[in-house]
Order: structure tokens, then C-alpha cells, then sequence
């Protein structure tokens, strides 16, 4: 009886064990590529059962294939009216929002309290945005100007340089004054090919360091983008 429930026991350990492994690698690849816990639960699985090298190019595949379908008519389109290319600006959705649509938006709390201390006149400007541009704001105006939006999750206050309203860059043609905006700001550098610049100066807004100590948000962010650019 005592040696039963032994096993009993250890059967229960060995199952506990496995399913805390499962949830803390789900959450792994879910981090890792930002898909859903059907899609990571997946990625888990080719993981284990092919490699970690096929794990990733069928997760990058299925990124690839959500872009396309959900973006990829109107980026061909907007790339060839502002002559950029494509496979950077399909690269850049996988990297913001997944290929989500609609693209979920990030609250940026350290960018709010920079709004708040510009609009009190505790320092004199933002980045291009200066006190005369929020003086009006109220506290919700600066939550949306605190929040990232579209499928590249540009940062609301934004809309000041491109003269439109915050609704503008959420809305149906987010992708339209999303490029526009990457066209104002370093489309040069991408009609040079200086794709390390482009993604660096887009998460920073500062171009890739000559040392290579990237400041991006993920220490990753750049060497993705390069990846994914092949897959386009």
C-alpha cells in the first residue's frame, strides 16, 4: 500500500513538473515571437520535435504569413508611392505588432510623465514637441499621446510632426501615415539600404551604434528585423 501511493506520488511530481515546464516555455515563445498560446504551444512542440532552428523558421513563417495577409496589399502599395521597401516595412509589423490587425496599442508610462512635466513648464520640450503643442492637453489627450498605435506602434505624439489628429494614426489608414512618417524621418537611410540604422532609429530614434551597444527595447530588436527581412 505505502509503495502505491509512493508512485502515486511521484506520478503526480513528474506531471506537476511537466506542466509548470509547458507554461514557462509557452510563455518563453509567446515573449519570443509575440504570438498566441495556441501558436506557442505549437512552437514548444516543433522546439522539442525538430529543433530549435525549424522551431523558429516555422514561427517566423507563420508571422510572415499573418503580415501578408493582413498588411501586405497596402504596404506594396505605399512602398511604391514613397519608394521604400517593402520586405523592411513587412519586417518592422512583425517586430511591432505581430501582424495583428488591429494592432493593440502600449501605454508608455516614463513617455507621460514627460508630457505632464512639459505641459506644467517643467522643461521646455519633448523631443520636437514643445509646451505650446499640449498646453490645451487634458490628462486623457496625454494618455493617447503616451500610447503607441498602428502596426509600426508609433508613439501617439507623433501626430504633432504629421499635422493630422491622434484618431488619424489608429484609424483605417494607419499604415498609410504610419509609412508616411518613416518616410519624413529616416527614409533616406533606407533608400541607401542602411537597414541597421533604420531599425535602430526607429525603436531609439538614434542610429545604430559604430560599437554595436544597441539601445532597442530588446538587445535583439535589429538582428530580428535583418532576419525577417529575408523571409519577404
Amino acid at each position: 500500500m505505502l509503495k502505491r501511493t509512493l508512485i502515486l506520488d511521484f506520478k503526480k511530481v513528474i506531471l506537476s513538473f511537466i506542466f509548470v515546464i509547458t507554461v514557462i516555455l509557452s510563455f518563453f515563445f509567446f515573449y519570443q515571437y509575440n504570438t498566441g498560446i495556441k501558436e506557442s504551444l505549437y512552437s514548444m512542440y516543433t522546439y522539442f520535435s525538430f529543433g530549435e532552428s525549424y522551431a523558429n523558421a516555422i514561427n517566423i513563417q507563420q508571422l510572415v504569413n499573418k503580415v501578408e495577409k493582413n498588411y501586405g496589399e497596402e504596404i506594396e502599395r505605399y512602398s511604391e508611392q514613397f519608394q521604400l521597401p517593402s520586405e523592411y516595412l513587412k519586417s518592422l509589423i512583425v517586430l511591432e505588432c505581430s501582424g495583428h490587425r488591429p494592432a493593440p496599442s502600449r501605454f508608455e508610462h516614463h513617455v507621460y510623465n514627460k508630457l505632464l512635466d512639459l505641459r506644467s513648464g517643467k522643461i521646455e520640450n519633448y523631443g520636437i514637441i514643445e509646451q505650446s503643442d499640449i498646453t490645451d492637453a487634458t490628462d486623457e489627450a496625454l494618455l493617447n499621446l503616451a500610447s503607441s498605435w498602428g502596426p509600426f506602434q508609433l508613439m501617439g505624439y507623433k501626430c504633432i510632426q504629421l499635422g493630422i489628429n491622434i484618431s488619424q494614426m489608429r484609424g483605417e489608414n494607419a499604415v498609410y501615415w504610419g509609412i508616411k512618417w518613416i518616410d519624413m524621418t529616416y527614409g533616406t537611410y533606407l533608400r541607401r539600404n542602411e537597414y541597421e540604422n533604420a531599425f535602430h532609429i526607429h525603436n531609439t530614434g538614434r542610429e545604430y551604434p559604430v560599437d554595436g551597444n544597441v539601445s532597442t527595447s530588446n538587445p535583439d530588436y535589429v538582428k530580428r528585423g535583418l532576419q525577417y527581412m529575408k523571409y519577404f
